[in-house]
Order: C-alpha cells, then sequence, then structure tokens
C-alpha cells in the first residue's frame, strides 16, 4: 500500500520543481513573407521538451489562427490574405505547463526597397564575400544580369555569397527583394579582382646596424605589407620596405603580401653575420692603418740608413760607375762635334800648328 503522507509531498516537490526549473517553449524560426501577389505566409518551428500545447497568431490584437499541439515539436506554415496596409503579428506558443513564447513582427506599409551594401571593389584570392541589406531581403547574384541564383532561402539581412570566379577581374550583379516583395530598382555591380598569385621575392636586402632595408617586392594588384620571421614564426609586420630588429644575432626571414592576401616566397636574411662581418670590416680597416705606417716608417728607416758608412760606400759606387758610363759614352761618340775625342785632336793639332809657326 502507498503511503500517502510520504508520496503526495514528493509528486508536490517534484511539480514544483519542474515549475520552478521548466523552460518556456523554444522558437527557432518564425518569418513571414509574400508568397502569391495577394498573401502573405507565416512559417515557424517550434520545440519544447515538456510537450507543446497550443499556437495562437494575432493580427492587431486579433486572434486570426489557433492550433492544438501534441508532442515536443512543430514546424508548420499559415497563410493569408495580404492587404497592403500596414499590421503588427503575434506568434503565441504553449507548452503542457501554459508557460508561452511571444515574437512579434509588423508587416506591411512599406513601399521602399532594401539598401544594399557591398564594397565596390574586392581583391581577394578567396571566392567568399559578405554583404548586408538595411532590412530582412532575399538576395539572387551572378557574373551576368541574366543569369542569377538565389543566394538565401530566408529573409536575413547578413549575406553570405560564394561566387565560381576565374582569376583576374570579374564582374558580380546582385539584387535583393525585401519582405514586402519591394525589388531594388537595378543591379548593385561589384568589381571583383580574384587573385592567387603572390608578389615576387624581396631584393637587395642589407643592413646597418640593426636595421634591415630591401627593395620594393613587385605584384600585379600592389604589395599590402610586409612580414618578417624568425626561426619560431611572424615577429613583425610592415608597411615599409625596411625594419630595425630587435635582437641583431638572429636570421630573418622576410616575404612580401600582396593586397589579395597572397604572401610570396620568404628571403632569408642572416642578420648575425651581417653584423659580425661589419664589425670585422672596421677591424681590418684599422689593421690596414697599422700596417702601412708600419711600411712608411720602414721605408724612412731604410733611406737613413744611406747615409750610415755601409750607404757611402755604396753612394761612391754607384758614383764612379756613372761617371765612367758617362765618359765612356762621350768618347764613343766620335761624331759628336763636341765630344771629348774631338776636342782633345783638335786641341792636339792646333798645338802642332803653333810649335810649327814658332819655329819659322
Amino acid at each position: 500500500m502507498i503511503n500517502t503522507k510520504v508520496f503526495l509531498p514528493l509528486v508536490l516537490i517534484l511539480l514544483v520543481a519542474n515549475a520552478v526549473f521548466a523552460a518556456p517553449p523554444e522558437i527557432s524560426e518564425f518569418t513571414i513573407e509574400k508568397v502569391l501577389p495577394q498573401e502573405i505566409q507565416f512559417n515557424w518551428q517550434v520545440s519544447d521538451s515538456a510537450g507543446l500545447k497550443l499556437i495562437e497568431i494575432y493580427q492587431d490584437g486579433e486572434r486570426v489562427y489557433r492550433e492544438d499541439l501534441t508532442g515536443t515539436e512543430s514546424k508548420n506554415m499559415y497563410q493569408i490574405h495580404d492587404d497592403k496596409a500596414k499590421h503588427t503579428f503575434e506568434f503565441i506558443i504553449y507548452n503542457q505547463l501554459d508557460m508561452k513564447t511571444t515574437v512579434t513582427k509588423t508587416k506591411g506599409g512599406d513601399d521602399s526597397p532594401p539598401s544594399l551594401f557591398c564594397p565596390s571593389k574586392i581583391i581577394s584570392n578567396k571566392q567568399e564575400f559578405s554583404c548586408t541589406t538595411s532590412e530582412p531581403a532575399k538576395c539572387v547574384m551572378g557574373l551576368e544580369q541574366n543569369a542569377t541564383s538565389l543566394v538565401s532561402s530566408k529573409y536575413v539581412t547578413n549575406h553570405s555569397m560564394n561566387a565560381s570566379l576565374k582569376e583576374g577581374t570579374n564582374r558580380i550583379f546582385i539584387k535583393c527583394t525585401d519582405e514586402e516583395d519591394n525589388v531594388m530598382p537595378g543591379f548593385f555591380v561589384i568589381e571583383y579582382v580574384y587573385d592567387r598569385t603572390g608578389p615576387s621575392k624581396i631584393s637587395n636586402a642589407a643592413s646597418s646596424g640593426n636595421r634591415i632595408s630591401w627593395s620594393t617586392a613587385t605584384d600585379q594588384n600592389g604589395v599590402e605589407y610586409y612580414n618578417i620571421y624568425d626561426l619560431t614564426g611572424v615577429v613583425a609586420s610592415t608597411l615599409q620596405t625596411y625594419w630595425d630588429a630587435d635582437d641583431d644575432s638572429k636570421v630573418y626571414f622576410i616575404s612580401a603580401v600582396d593586397k589579395a592576401g597572397n604572401e610570396g616566397e620568404k628571403t632569408e636574411y642572416n642578420l648575425a653575420r651581417a653584423v659580425l662581418l661589419e664589425g670585422n670590416k672596421t677591424a681590418k680597416t684599422f689593421e690596414d692603418v697599422k700596417e702601412t705606417k708600419e711600411e712608411i716608417e720602414k721605408t724612412a728607416s731604410t733611406a737613413i740608413n744611406l747615409f750610415s758608412d755601409e750607404g757611402k760606400t755604396v753612394m761612391i759606387v754607384i758614383g764612379v760607375l756613372i761617371i765612367l758610363y758617362i765618359g765612356l759614352r762621350i768618347y764613343q761618340e766620335k761624331t759628336d762635334p763636341h765630344g771629348l775625342l774631338r776636342y782633345i785632336r783638335k786641341r792636339r793639332n792646333l798645338r802642332t800648328a803653333d810649335i810649327k809657326h814658332d819655329r819659322k
């Protein structure tokens, strides 16, 4: 036999706990859309773990639809006449615990098409992009005006689009329609540059101290910035063609990134080695100056030693040899009217003539 003194309080506690901790029904979808020129359609999808009980739809406070529910899920639709006027609709769902969830939406009275917000030009290595509308809308998109496809089956404000693009410049045509069936008067056109080719490698990398500089990389759509890596990954990005390293004892790798997001091949630059060579070059310069000074001093010392005893002897010998050489050359030049031999002969002849003259 059941002990009612124990059972009834337990049931009461369970009921109270269920009421306290239970959640109201969940509405995962509720939309109002035009399906025919004179009809609008309500679409919904609801659920509740405690079990569904009732759905009601009110137009301007007056109930226009009621449906009793069973089970934990419901997905359905309902259509009413569209008089183009502005109305406020309430969608209410109840669960078996008489907990309810309400969604309110306004429909009608809008004769303005949605505004579309997209960039007019895109440069990217991806085929996906996003646009937004000023109100919930459905959009079509295509690479030609007469060949478009629906982007989304629901009225939304954020539109993620994917196009089958060829590499290079493409034109994308987009047109949107709001929930009141107001259509944009013309297509919004995007110039989409689909670029999958990375920029060139940097060149002429050099350094002075801890500053590394390089020549501008080239790319058909322009370079956006440069990445600098060490062995652990990216350490910096810069818009300039130079960068001041925090650590001059590392090897760095530099690459260019274009406006489409493509990264070029990395160029290695060993800053540690460059700094070391720069230091050695300075030391070598001082060593060369020292050696040159020593050579000059050695040469000067050699010149001064010529006036020593050994130097004097050498100078005398050299002088005698020079005199003998000059005399020999004068003697051998017999045709020289001023030569020594000619002079001696002439003086001898003159002396002989004077002696003969004195004898007479």
